[in-house]
C-alpha cells in the first residue's frame, strides 16, 4: 500500500506529503525538488527489455499501475491489492487496459489465508495495511489507525507464477509494509529471473519484528543484486540522517549484476 500515489512525480516514494527527494547514484547525490520520473525510468529501463513483465505488489488504487504501463507501453503488469474495497478501485481504474491484470491477493511467504491489519485515515482505507502487526508506525504516523483485521487470500510469488504459467518476472515493485523480505525469500525460483527491483524499506520497527533496511539490502546483495539508487542519503547507514533523509522509511532500487 503506497505512501505516494504517483510515480509521475516520483518512482521512488517520498515522505508524507513532501515533494522532495535525494537520488543517490554510487557516491554522487543529485538533489531534486521532486524526482523527475524520466530519471527513475531510465535507471530501470536500461536493465529491462522493451516489453518487460512487471509485478507491482501493493498497487492500492491503480494510479501507479497505469503510469507503469505508460512508461512501458509494451509491458505486461500484474498488480496485487489484497484489501477488498481498495481492490475494487484498482480493478475499476485498470479495466479495459490491455496488458494490466489485477489480483485481489496478498503476496506472502505461504499460500492460503491470513489476517490483514487494515489501515484507515480520516475514516477511509489507507495505504499502510499489512500482514504484520503495526508497532512504531503508530508513533510515526498517529493519524493512521489499525482498528480492524480482515481475512484475505495470500500466496507466494512462486506458486502464483506457476498457476499463471509464468517463468520469469523482469521488474518487481514491492511495497508490502514490512513483508518484502519474507515474500522474496519465499520465491526462490522467480527471484532468480528478476532483473531489477524497487523495494520499500524501513529504518525503524514500523511493524513488529520486521526486517529493516540493511537486512533487506544485504540479502539482495547475496542474491546477486547491487544497489544503484535510493531516495535517501547515507545509504550505508542503518538509519539515514539529514534533512534529505526520510526519517523512518525509504526506497531502494537494485539491479542484477
Amino acid at each position: 500500500m503506497k505512501y505516494a500515489q504517483s510515480i509521475a512525480k516520483q518512482l521512488f516514494l517520498l515522505c508524507y506529503g513532501a515533494f522532495f527527494s535525494t537520488l543517490c547514484l554510487a557516491k554522487v547525490y543529485v538533489h531534486h525538488t521532486y524526482l523527475d520520473p524520466q530519471i527513475s525510468h531510465k535507471l530501470v529501463a536500461k536493465h529491462l527489455p522493451t516489453n518487460p513483465i512487471i509485478l507491482e505488489a501493493g498497487a492500492f488504487d491503480g494510479t501507479d499501475t497505469l503510469i507503469l504501463k505508460k512508461l512501458w507501453p509494451h509491458s505486461t503488469v500484474y498488480a496485487f491489492e489484497p484489501h477488498p474495497s481498495i481492490y475494487l478501485d484498482l480493478a475499476k481504474k485498470v479495466a479495459g487496459v490491455d496488458g494490466i491484470y489485477a489480483y485481489e491477493l496478498g503476496l506472502a511467504n505461504r499460500d492460503g489465508n491470513a489476517m490483514f491489519y487494515e489501515s484507515t485515515e480520516n475514516g477511509k482505507p489507507f495505504m499502510s495495511g499489512s500482514l504484520i502487526e503495526p508497532k512504531e508506525h503508530l508513533k510515526h504516523a498517529p493519524s493512521v489507525l489499525f482498528k480492524n483485521q480482515i481475512a484475505i487470500k495470500v500466496a507466494t510469488i512462486d506458486s502464483w507464477a506457476k498457476q499463471q504459467h509464468l517463468d520469469h518476472i523482469d521488474f518487481m515493485w514491492l511495497d508490502l509494509q514490512g513483508s518484502e523480505l519474507e515474500v522474496m525469500q519465499a520465491a526462490p525460483q522467480i527471484m532468480q529471473t528478476v532483473k531489477a527491483l524497487m523495494v520499500e524499506v524501513e529504518f525503524v520497527e514500523a511493524y513488529k519484528a520486521q526486517p529493516q533496511y540493511l537486512a533487506v539490502r544485504h540479502w539482495l546483495e547475496g542474491q546477486g543484486f547491487e544497489l544503484v539508487a535510493t531516495d535517501f542519503a547515507d545509504y550505508n547507514s542503518a538509519k539515514p540522517k539529514g534533512k534529505a533523509a526520510c526519517h523512518w522509511f525509504g526506497n531502494i532500487l537494485m539491479v542484477r549484476k
